[in-house]
């Protein structure tokens, strides 16, 4: 995940390090066959236009910065193993089609439209004004952090959700498998559905008006399959003591071995990377004594392991 942040950090230098030209993928292909595109270049990091009309895989980390990037209905960009990141910076990105992929995210200045089905195994990193329309779908296996404004209204299904900014849309809905945190506002006609607490959200620190339903319009439907389950691996169980801390964590790992190195992120409501480090073996001490009170979520990426996350509360 650190990677991802890193990667969406270039996309500036990208756009205004590369010749301009526009390409349309001709073919059934991988991204970086010259073949796979009219013109027959593979497409720079500032292309002024992509749009995709055939099956188009990618096997590595994929920047993207362009004026337009369009996936078009019957069309698909998909990383076949799952674990590898689409990183984008261009004004108007629109799928009509199918997106597959590890991570998702892009800059602060661009817009995300969906009328098909996004398909991300671990993090989608909200930025920019975010709209899913009616007709689309967008499966998160692991968190879906909203750090700009994003519209909903068709369905949305995630193992965590955090909302650091402003949700709202027409009929749209949510399904949460496991914690659901709201610091901004949630408006509109939505409906969420959090399977896991006695209330209907874990924290709520933020606004959420009348017309919000819970559990009211039955299971999320248009999701694909995202390749969790293909995994025979289990991703580490995580144990924090104290949990909510003055500063200072115990994290504890079930399932990794002590020759096993893991890297740990922790991210702020917002979805901002405030911490980082890797270490060996089972455990680790946290000092979070630099970090503002408030709920953070830790990510765990361990070599071999599914990746796991965890909520930490520092007061």
């Amino acid at each position: 995940m650190k990677k991802l942040y890193a990667l969406i950090s270039i996309l500036i230098f990208s756009s205004a390090s590369f010749a301009q030209t526009t390409y349309t993928s001709v073919a059934n292909g991988d991204w970086f066959n010259p073949a796979t595109w009219s013109p027959a270049l593979v497409p720079g990091p500032g292309a002024q236009n992509i749009t995709v009309n055939t099956q188009v895989t990618f096997s590595q980390q994929l920047v993207v910065a362009t004026g337009n990037f369009t996936i078009n209905a019957g069309a698909s960009l998909v990383n076949p193993g799952g674990q590898d990141s689409l990183v984008f910076g261009n004004d108007v990105f629109r799928n009509y089609g199918h997106i597959s992929c590890g991570f998702f995210g892009g800059e602060d200045n661009d817009s995300t439209v969906n009328y098909g089905s996004i398909n991300i195994t671990y993090d989608f990193v909200q930025s920019g004004l975010t709209i899913n329309r009616s007709t689309g779908a967008i499966c998160v296996g692991q968190q879906f952090a909203v750090g700009q404004d994003l519209v909903n209204d068709g369905s949305i299904q995630c193992t965590n959700l955090t909302n650091g900014d402003n949700i709202t849309g027409n009929g749209g809905q949510f399904c949460i498998s496991n914690w659901f945190i709201n610091s901004g506002s949630i408006s509109g006609t939505l409906d969420f559905c959090d399977a896991t607490p006695n209330t209907p959200w874990d924290v709520n620190a933020g606004t959420i008006t009348g017309t919000i339903t819970y559990c009211a319009a039955g299971p999320c439907s248009g999701c694909q399959p995202n390749g969790i389950s293909d995994q025979t691996a289990e991703a580490p169980k995580i144990g924090l003591a104290p949990n909510p801390s003055a500063g200072f964590t115990q994290i504890s790992l079930e399932g990794v071995n002590s020759n096993a190195t893991t890297q740990l992120s922790v991210y702020d409501f917002s979805g901002k990377l405030v911490m980082s480090d890797s270490f060996t073996g089972s455990s680790y001490g946290l000092n979070g004594q630099n970090l503002a009170e408030g709920i953070y979520l830790l990510r765990i990426e361990t070599a071999g392991l599914p990746a796991a996350s965890a909520k930490l509360v520092i007061n």
